[in-house]
């Protein structure tokens, strides 16, 4: 494809070629009402949201990132037995969620790569397949390969949520964590029982503490381990 063709469908001519095609629905699958899937007026304000992360001075920072991970796959290549067989699929699997995790979200995902990998290499194959069967059964119909692909996206989101729940509990100034995103609400609703956090409050601490090491947020454990010192001074 030449780069004038390029310019023209995304640049120039734009307006012209959407995205409510087969192709994007089995897409949206996967990927969800993302940047690569939405359009219009959405898509514009997702990306004005992401565009900072987007900026000429993080992607330049991102080199060292992913010259980092590939040093450590190749190192670790290079510490195999002679006649070793290396499963280069799972490998760049792993280099890339390790980049990605880095990258986007300050999160180191080796221990994940496992888990992470299989589910990925679930939801990619339940893609193609629906790419190439448009008629596929919805999602909701029961299928063995909907079941299947139901609960990869399910550990996915699972675990893409708490990274971001984890994070967003945190204050990047003083590293200190929200002690309980729900305290003092109703035990169910309509309940007359609220929540009480005191007396969890110091084994949730030590889990977020472990969360932390876990998913290779190691500033924020140490900042939040200094903020913890403080506090109980």
């Amino acid at each position: 494809m030449h780069p004038d063709q390029v310019k023209q469908v995304l640049v120039d001519e734009h307006a012209k070629f959407g995205k409510n095609t087969a192709g994007y629905k089995a897409l949206r699958v996967a990927l969800g009402q993302g940047l690569v899937t939405s359009q219009g007026e959405f898509w514009r304000r997702q990306r004005r949201i992401a565009q900072p992360a987007f900026h000429n001075q993080r992607i330049v920072g991102f080199a060292g990132i992913m010259a980092e991970a590939c040093d450590v796959m190749l190192a670790r290549w290079r510490a195999l037995p002679d006649g070793a067989v290396v499963d280069v699929d799972a490998e760049l699997m792993a280099v890339t969620l390790r980049i990605v995790g880095q990258a986007l979200m300050s999160v180191d995902l080796s221990d994940e790569t496992g888990d992470v990998a299989a589910a990925m290499t679930v939801v990619l194959r339940g893609t193609v397949h629906r790419l190439l069967h448009p008629l596929s059964p919805p999602l909701w119909v029961p299928t063995p390969r909907n079941r299947q692909l139901n609960e990869a996206l399910a550990r996915l989101n699972h675990l893409v949520r708490s990274l971001i729940t984890l994070k967003a509990l945190t204050n990047s100034r003083t590293g200190a964590v929200a002690a309980a995103a729900t305290t003092s609400l109703p035990e169910w609703i309509g309940g007359v029982r609220n929540w009480d956090y005191r007396y969890s409050w110091l084994r949730d601490a030590t889990f977020t503490l472990q969360a932390f090491l876990i998913a290779g947020y190691v500033d924020e454990a140490r900042a939040w381990s200094r903020w913890l010192r403080r506090a109980v001074a």
